[in-house]
């Protein structure tokens, strides 16, 4: 799913995703010079466990904000330049941000049922 950054209004959009067996729902609007996605992701996704290295299925619930600027973000306060997401062409593209949303959280120290 893509949208055009400039046609996103204040209005509360929702939108719907799948990305392998994960759901991603949510909404998202424009907020002064961004755009606020809000979003849920549920179901299971394949992962190695930190200790043994093998795979097993995590589940994953997470709700998540994202927000997402066109070009550069400026402000004076850097604990808000961690927030945001700067993108540098017209389009946001759903499943790229999501995917890459959901590396993040794998990323993490999770275990199989062997290891916890």
């Amino acid at each position: 799913m893509e949208v055009l950054f400039k046609k996103i209004t204040a209005q509360k959009s929702n939108f719907n995703l799948k990305i392998d067996e994960l759901c991603i729902q949510g909404c998202f609007y424009r907020q002064r010079d961004l755009v606020i996605i809000n979003a849920t992701i549920n179901g299971k996704t394949p992962n190695n466990c930190f200790r043994c290295n093998e795979e097993f299925e995590q589940n994953i619930d997470a709700n998540i904000e994202l927000k997402i600027c066109q070009n550069e973000y400026r402000t004076n306060k850097d604990d808000e330049l961690l927030d945001i997401i700067e993108i540098f062409n017209d389009k946001i593209h759903f499943e790229e941000i999501f995917t890459s949303e959901i590396n993040s959280i794998k990323s993490g120290y999770y275990a199989c049922n062997k290891c916890q």
